[in-house]
């Protein structure tokens, strides 16, 4: 007996994963890891002490006296700072113990960084010396920056695309070396908007460049969001600097970004951003530019991917580039195909089989010009 990817049952089918995606599931991961939530409490604990006991020192100073007057009150004190500010602290520490008892339950979600940044915001802490205020700063912007790769990974329209992974590698990849090892688990799948049968990252089944995210099954938020991938921009990006250059800095690369950006068969894209000529988008931020339109989302099924346990992949990859040569194969809806293969458009679910001179259709669809992109030329369905 066979499953439907013609295996015999029992198996499941080969799907390789990029050294991109094997990066992003890295990173995912990782930051989606009881360890690295647990690592959240003594930042939390740090900006504690810089903020809680400092406006402690304050009040037994009497500071507060030269910061109290007839028209504000007491609005610019450390009392009143302590008062108002210290429970959201708190309450995120509160937060992030519950958050922690529930992965034994499979359960995930965002951290309340964000809330308590908010709070914050609304007290004064004129009452702080310099050193203080810069201790206290440190020590918070530590803790928000740390929540913020748990949220990013957490949300379920995943904020988690291409050049955020590129990104973030360059800053951390030192956390993995060597890479763990991962398997997709193609009899393990899922679709966008339902829980996963399996608590993990899963990879899109149909989209060779879409971003891979981190869903589970416990609690009422863990499904899966639609897949972040290249719209026609991203696309012709990637066709532009090539996979391996994509997002990074380096002076050639930021200049043909530049370049794509002012020059491009999409600058009346960016030129139609009313902050495109007072910010005057420079070499070292045109990637910023591009990555701001370069992106699109879709419904799609997923498959697991599962990391191995004690096995480390230090191959390199020899298909990175081969997906790109495929997926930079494109074609508007009304003219011939120009290859016979599969192909799928952004926003429309799954994909088609067409023949080379057949007309590429008009379909429905929310982002625009249809466009159509070869995801394996010559492939029957």
């Amino acid at each position: 007996m066979q499953d439907p990817f013609g295996n015999p049952i029992g198996t499941a089918k080969d799907f390789p994963l990029t050294i991109y995606r094997k990066r992003q599931a890295a990173i995912l991961y990782h930051y989606a890891s009881l360890d690295y939530l647990k690592g959240l409490l003594p930042l939390i604990d740090e900006t504690i002490n810089a903020f809680h006991r400092v406006a402690q020192t304050a009040q037994a100073q009497g500071r507060d006296a030269l910061f109290t007057s007839k028209r504000w009150g007491v609005r610019g004190s450390s009392a009143n700072a302590d008062t108002y500010g210290t429970p959201f602290l708190s309450g995120l520490r509160e937060t992030t113990l519950k958050q922690i008892s529930d992965v034994a339950f499979e359960k995930h979600g965002q951290t309340d960084v964000c809330y308590a940044a908010g709070g914050l915001r609304e007290v004064d802490t004129g009452w702080m010396s310099d050193n203080e205020y810069q201790r206290y700063e440190t020590a918070w912007h530590a803790a928000y920056a740390y929540a913020s790769n748990i949220d990013d990974t957490m949300d379920r329209q995943s904020r988690w695309d291409d050049s955020m992974f590129v990104r973030k590698w360059t800053e951390c990849q030192s956390h993995f070396e060597p890479l763990p090892n991962f398997r997709v688990r193609t009899d393990v799948q899922a679709e966008t908007g339902k829980k996963p049968p399996r608590t993990g990252v899963y990879v899109s089944q149909d989209d060779p460049h879409g971003a891979l995210q981190f869903a589970w099954t416990g609690g009422d938020y863990g499904a899966l969001g639609e897949c972040s991938t290249f719209n026609d921009i991203g696309l012709d990006a990637l066709s532009l600097v090539g996979r391996d250059a994509l997002w990074r800095n380096d002076p050639v690369n930021d200049q043909k970004m530049f370049d794509f950006v002012k020059r491009g068969p999409h600058t009346k894209v960016f030129r139609a951003d009313p902050n495109f000529e007072d910010s005057n988008p420079s070499v070292d931020n045109a990637w910023a530019w591009v990555a701001s339109e370069a992106f699109t989302t879709r419904p799609c099924k997923w498959y697991f991917v599962e990391r191995v346990n004690g096995e480390f992949d230090d191959a390199v990859d020899a298909d990175a580039s081969l997906t790109n040569g495929v997926q930079r194969l494109r074609c508007e809806a009304g003219q011939p195909c120009p290859a016979e293969g599969e192909w799928f458009t952004p926003g429309v679910p799954g994909k088609r089989y067409f023949k080379q001179g057949e007309v590429m259709p008009e379909v429905k669809s929310d982002y625009g010009q249809v466009i159509w992109y070869c995801e394996s030329a010559g492939t029957q369905p």
